[in-house]
């Protein structure tokens, strides 16, 4: 299931800065650790991460540091890096479904944004935000959260 999100300018922004700030974050962390050339652990990424001081919050922190411990484990001769709007993962919980719209953490805070609905809405049902993960996608300008 996909929902299109239909953002303010304002949370269009912050959307944005959230794809921006996570890869970017899991960027450096990639940066720091492949110059080591030694294997890594979550510990160490999670504390670098909280080092950088990127102003996100824990959950948001949580995906770059699962970007980069994925990157990392990618063979040596790899070198990943992240596009700066190259969709993020929101575990379980961390989206939940608002009287129509979509509460999710940003690089901004929370925010509530509209999801449009489908002609006929959801036949009387939410959709499954609050159990799901999901991903934050960008495309053309356009957000959508794209559920399993």
């Amino acid at each position: 299931m996909e929902l299109e999100l239909l953002p303010t300018d304002e949370q269009h922004a912050a959307l944005s800065a959230t794809l921006t700030s996570v890869n970017g974050l899991a960027n450096q962390l990639l940066a720091q650790f492949e110059r080591r050339g030694t294997t890594v652990s979550t510990k160490e990424l999670r504390a670098a991460a909280r080092a950088e001081g990127s102003g996100l919050s824990p959950k948001l922190v949580a995906e770059a540091v699962r970007k980069a411990e994925d990157a990392l484990g990618l063979a040596a001769s790899k070198s990943t890096r992240y596009r700066p709007h190259q969709a993020i993962h929101y575990p379980v919980g961390a989206v939940k479904w608002k009287a129509g719209k979509a509460a999710m953490p940003t690089a901004r805070g929370t925010r509530a944004i509209p999801i449009r609905q489908p002609s006929g809405g959801f036949g009387g049902l939410k959709p499954p935000l609050d159990d799901n993960a999901v991903e934050l996608v960008e495309r053309a300008g356009q957000f959508f959260l794209v559920l399993p």
